[in-house]
């Protein structure tokens, strides 16, 4: 009994935090009866605009805006205080559209210069004209912005024009999300912005891409959202385009992409990838599916300077028109290139949909680069790789991989090699050195053939317990499905790590179980189970911290240190679904 009484004290704890020790002051936005000259304190004397909660909201305040359309385009003029955030959100339940299809402006929502804001639960939408941006962060050369989320966002339809067809030049842009860093120094920086669980579909950007962190940023996460029908690039991570006006800090830079979906996004004027890094620096991105794009994930250089140190690691890339992932800058005219990236444990899947010749896997001018444990699984052109005959291209790795075409036959297969044609795995490791580790198999699906494909293995895999013995596992890093990357103490080949076939009568089917608290110090609950249930704790490297049964006053994970777990329950000697749990001391 004590312990659900310390779940609900722990619950309690937690909405204190979120509500502020001294109280928090509630404003109210109502578009149909408000009037900004009300004090904003209850619904009955709400504010008629956003704009004037924008003005007037004060830190550690939340800002509750009724359902409805709204014909603004307003500024953000007031900042929280660290540990105090000003909150803007959708009333619970209800709708809240910025539309501009009447307004003048080029900018639906600015922040510049403004720190310590949430917005939730909000659409932005229909704006028409050449350069329209629908939500703008960015500095001032002097300025700041610091610690900015954005959560549960839709924007679409803001175009440069509203036909689709119409071939755009350079000059015709828009920018659905941008975040744009032009302060000069390091304390200048736009830093700590989460966007997180939104939605950007449907705009037509010309020459611009839908998600954009460009500039002096330093630190951000894009996460859990989808990128989707978009007449270009999905999510770019830029630099080397005069943002900033010091070259040093013109980088978007320790930038974390993970758990997004990422599809339908394609220019007809110029290959458009899913994901984009483009002189960016310390980019991860990890645990995204991208798919029907022009490419998968591209990390380029198209400026003079570099792009380095990204990792691309636990993706499903699939079903893109030119190529799956590539690295490198493609200009020899340009010093642009791309040093030091990690590509690693990818599922590469049928990737050359239009004929492009190009294959599963790109590179162009990089070196320092590695390319190991994916799987690589060719259209029916059956081309792995294509590597262009531009310098510099040194110092690079590739093995532990595993290939296969749907022919079926290791001598027809094809990688295009600086201007030569080379056929055979066998005859590529000749020739380069590379894939001494590597394999040609059936990786065995679990269901690729679908629109939503499977790519779970199947038990029979030689993908499984064949990657690099010595990878160097990163802290809190996970397969796709957020399971411990290395089970069975080697890792598997491809974005999904193997832990045993599909037990009959599951009890959650395909679905993972509720756990809570998470984080979690003591006792640990699960719903829906019964008392007895057997339960394996094992860290992030598959070992077995713990092993016990289930009882109704929790599971104990008092013994266990600070650090990133995973639970599975083992029902009828099988084991079931497993989730992620974060054991916390503080």
């Amino acid at each position: 009994m004590e312990s659900y009484k310390s779940v609900i004290f722990l619950v309690l704890f937690q909405l204190l935090l979120i509500v502020g020790c001294s109280g928090q002051v509630t404003y109210y936005v109502n578009g149909t009866s408000g009037n900004d000259a009300n004090d904003g304190l209850s619904s009955a004397s709400a504010w008629k605009t956003i704009q004037k909660s924008f003005n007037t909201a004060t830190p550690g305040s939340i800002v509750y805006i009724s359902g409805g359309i709204y014909n603004e385009q307003p500024e953000m003029n007031v900042s929280g205080t660290a540990g105090n955030p000003i909150v803007f959100s959708a009333a619970t339940g209800e709708s809240v559209i910025l539309d501009g299809s009447s307004m003048g402006g080029n900018t639906m929502i600015s922040i510049m210069d403004q720190s310590h804001i949430r917005v939730r639960n909000l659409t932005v939408r229909n704006l028409v004209r050449n350069f329209a941006v629908g939500i703008l962060v960015e500095t001032s050369e002097n300025g700041r912005v610091d610690d900015i989320q954005f959560k549960n966002i839709t924007v679409t339809n803001i175009n440069w024009t509203n036909d689709p067809t119409v071939m755009p030049g350079y000059e015709n842009n828009s920018n659905p999300f941008l975040i744009y860093g032009k302060g000069i120094t390091q304390a200048n920086a736009i830093s700590s912005v989460v966007v997180d669980s939104c939605e950007i579909f449907n705009n037509i950007t010309g020459y611009s891409e839908n998600l954009t962190f460009n500039g002096n940023v330093d630190g951000a996460v894009i996460s859990n959202s989808k990128i989707h029908h978009n007449k270009n690039i999905g999510i770019c991570i830029a630099g080397n385009y005069n943002a900033c006006s010091v070259p040093e800090f013109d980088h978007a830079r320790n930038v974390h992409v993970y758990g997004n979906t990422v599809y339908n996004n394609i220019s007809q004027a110029a290959t458009s990838a899913g994901i984009y890094v483009d002189g960016g620096h310390k980019v991860t991105i990890e645990r995204n599916s991208t798919s029907h794009n022009g490419v998968g994930i591209e990390i380029g250089c198209e400026r003079d300077g570099l792009t380095d140190s990204c990792i691309v690691r636990d993706n499903i890339v699939f079903d893109n028109l030119d190529w799956g992932i590539g690295i490198g800058g493609y200009d020899s005219g340009t010093s642009g290139q791309v040093l030091y990236t990690k590509v690693s444990n990818n599922t590469l899947y049928m990737n050359t949909v239009n004929n492009s010749g190009m294959g599963e896997f790109y590179m162009p001018k990089a070196s320092h680069c590695s390319f190991t444990n994916n799987i690589i699984y060719t259209s029916g052109q059956n081309i792995f790789y294509t590597f262009d005959a531009i310098d510099p291209q040194t110092d690079n790795v590739f093995d532990y991989n595993c290939w296969y075409s749907p022919v079926n036959d290791p001598s027809t297969v094809t990688v295009n090699y600086r201007g030569e044609t080379i056929s055979s795995l066998s005859a590529f490791q000749s020739a380069t050195g590379f894939e001494s580790h590597s394999l040609y198999g059936n990786p065995q699906f679990n269901n690729p053939a679908v629109v939503s494909p499977d790519f779970r293995l199947m038990e029979s895999s030689p993908c499984i317990d064949t990657g690099d013995p010595f990878y160097n596992l990163s802290a809190g890093e996970t397969d796709f499905g957020e399971l411990q990357r290395i089970y069975n103490n080697r890792i598997d080949i491809g974005a999904y790590e193997f832990r045993g076939p599909a037990a009959t009568g599951e009890l959650f089917g395909k679905n993972k179980f509720l756990i809570y608290p998470n984080p979690c110090k003591q006792n640990v609950f699960i719903q829906g189970i019964e008392d007895g249930t057997s339960i394996k704790v094992t860290n992030i490297f598959g070992q077995n911290v713990s092993e016990g049964n289930y009882t109704s006053s929790g599971y104990d994970i008092s013994n266990i240190v600070e650090g990133i777990y995973f639970v599975t329950l083992i029902i009828n000697e099988r084991e079931q679904n497993t989730v992620k749990l974060l054991v916390r001391r503080n």
